[in-house]
């Protein structure tokens, strides 16, 4: 069941909040890509976490292949995109081994203006 309150000295507010911090364990996570929105033909840095240290994780951009690199000793990557020239989105992907030894998948969404 669900209760809600409304009290009359406060009226109910919608509160916004920052998004979650990126989760370094498990399956999947959402990864950072910065800036977003690009304008069309910028860089965009995508960053995730959680891949087995030194191991090799496969980028794709706007679902095509891209080289892959590799997990810094804290299973970092950190890669650089040159988005489209027009406007649209670009899907970032990185899968590759995590930490625990299992498949790691890391996704992102940008707008390009």
């Amino acid at each position: 069941m669900l209760a809600l309150g409304v009290t009359s000295a406060s009226p109910a507010m919608a509160q916004v909040y920052p998004p979650p911090p990126p989760q370094c364990v498990g399956f999947f996570d959402i990864g950072t890509a910065a800036p977003n929105p690009v304008a069309g033909g910028g860089s965009v840095t995508f960053s995730g976490c959680g891949y087995a240290p030194g191991s090799s994780v496969q980028i794709y951009v706007n679902f095509q292949s891209r080289t892959p690199v590799t997990a810094d000793v804290n299973g970092d990557i950190s890669v650089k995109i040159t988005a489209p020239p027009g406007p649209g989105l670009l899907w970032i992907a990185t899968i590759g081994t995590g930490s625990n030894g299992s498949c790691r998948l890391s996704v992102a969404i940008v707008l390009v203006t």
